[in-house]
């Protein structure tokens, strides 16, 4: 967005805060984030994962700064000034949103998988996402979503469990500068997540299922006269 256009927007729409303090205002819309616009790439499963329980995928509750953990719908306009968009709030909490969207584009991304989110079976073997978005702001006097997606995949093993991570840093142009907006850019972001995590589990599915291959391949070996 043009500097001098995001600067005579954020004005207006302070003018718009403060003349609303003076009269009744409508009810705030209820905003959820969008569903995925597209099928993202499907992560191939081995051949032999049929034959073997459906791996399973925990997503814990995606963490973020405290001051979004509620419904208000919020903006940055400073340097050390939020503000909340007077016209709309979340439908739900947004770190609980985020949290459910992004198992939704995960489940697509890996057929055959169990991605859980709130009642996940006890499977051996199963890997743990945790997510963390910091900073994760609408600079609005840029007109532009500012996140960086830290992300850490929990895998069991012996002798203990051991951790992938992965960082995605996302830059967006949020135009018109809207609420709507604001929430279609936080989904394009979960769509852009969710590729390299469903990688990473896949290719941690294809690294065990070659594993299982040698061990088989070698009772074998040992089996013969």
């Amino acid at each position: 967005m043009n500097p001098s256009a995001a600067a005579t927007t954020a004005t207006a729409l302070m003018c718009m805060l403060l003349a609303s303090g003076c009269r009744t205002a409508p009810e705030p819309a209820m905003l959820t984030l969008p569903l995925p616009a597209a099928a993202p790439p499907a992560a191939a499963a081995p051949p032999s994962l049929a034959a073997h329980a459906r791996p399973t995928l925990q997503v814990r509750r995606v963490a973020m700064p405290e001051h979004l953990l509620d419904r208000h719908v919020r903006f940055r306009l400073g340097a050390g000034t939020v503000v909340n968009w007077p016209d709309a709030t979340w439908a739900d909490r947004l770190d609980v949103s985020i949290t459910e969207h992004l198992a939704m584009r995960l489940r697509t991304a890996l057929p055959g998988w169990n991605v859980c989110v709130r009642h996940c079976p006890l499977q051996p073997g199963a890997l743990t996402l945790r997510v963390e978005l910091a900073p994760f702001d609408l600079l609005l006097p840029q007109g532009q979503l500012v996140a960086d997606a830290h992300w850490w995949l929990d895998i069991p093993g012996a002798p203990g469990p051991r951790t992938q991570a992965g960082l995605l840093q996302h830059r967006e142009a949020v135009t018109p500068p809207t609420a709507a907006a604001h929430a279609a850019a936080i989904g394009r972001l979960l769509d852009q997540l969710s590729g390299p995590i469903a990688a990473a589990c896949a290719a941690r599915l294809s690294s065990e299922h070659e594993q299982r291959q040698e061990n088989d391949d070698g009772q074998r070996n040992a089996q013969k006269p």
